[in-house]
């Protein structure tokens, strides 16, 4: 994270498949020496960390599961027991693949005041979609309780931000269908979820040094497909 100082701790099978690059603009080269690049999105190639990756998912959940299920369930409007994190441990399930809800941050640049991406998560619909269905998996989602044939790839796509600092300015702005710009700050404690259909963006925020933890824009972001009673989330 040398260049815009962007990072994504947690991955899954969707951003390693599109990991092929020696150099990328928010992390740099991948072969820098200074630091294990197996743990940055961009670079978590799937033979290569494939150990690596299986090792953070499991400590994620290990450590994480359990406050996160509560806090998507209340977001979403459902029971925590019908809330499947990632693989939940299953042994036929590689961690790293399936993935696990990822922590973003973002260290100081002076690049941020510019950076607007106004962009939608929908290009995430089709690989959740495939993982779920896919025949070497689809035994051990079943058994986890997900009803995959009726999981759904329509309106019901949701993106689920749950920020963990709130700095000066942290917050959203997305467009309405037409094409009113609005705008929501973040509350510490709080899960923002929308459709994934949705152009939104995170505001260009201002520079300065990063002075205390509060400073570092922190937020844990996944994505959930409903299947029948039950969710999946990811990232």
């Amino acid at each position: 994270s040398k260049v815009l100082g962007y990072f994504i701790l947690g991955t899954g099978k969707y951003k390693a498949l599109k990991s092929g690059r020696p150099y990328s603009l928010t992390h740099g080269w991948r072969l820098s020496p200074s630091r294990d690049t197996c743990l940055e999105s961009n670079f978590a190639a799937h033979n290569f960390c494939a150990a690596q990756q299986d090792r953070l998912a499991e400590e994620m959940h290990s450590e994480l599961s359990g406050i996160l299920r509560q806090a998507y369930a209340t977001a979403l409007g459902t029971a925590p027991e019908r809330i499947i994190l990632g693989s939940e441990g299953h042994p036929a399930l590689r961690a790293g693949e399936i993935g696990f809800p990822a922590f973003l941050a973002s260290l100081p640049s002076l690049a941020w005041q510019f950076v607007l991406n106004p962009h939608t998560d929908i290009g995430r619909i089709e690989p959740h979609h495939a993982l779920l269905l896919d025949v070497s998996n689809r035994a051990a989602f079943t058994a986890l309780g997900l009803d995959v044939g009726r999981c759904q790839k329509g309106g019901s796509y949701t993106s689920l931000l749950m920020p963990l600092t709130v700095p000066d300015g942290a917050g959203l702005q997305y467009w309405s269908d037409e094409g009113r710009i609005q705008r929501v700050s973040y509350e510490l404690g709080s899960v923002y979820i929308f459709p994934a259909m949705l152009l939104h963006a995170v505001p260009p925020f201002s520079y300065h040094e990063h002075r205390r933890r509060e400073d570092l824009r922190l937020t844990v972001q996944a994505f959930a497909m409903q299947c029948g009673e039950k969710w999946h989330v990811i990232h």
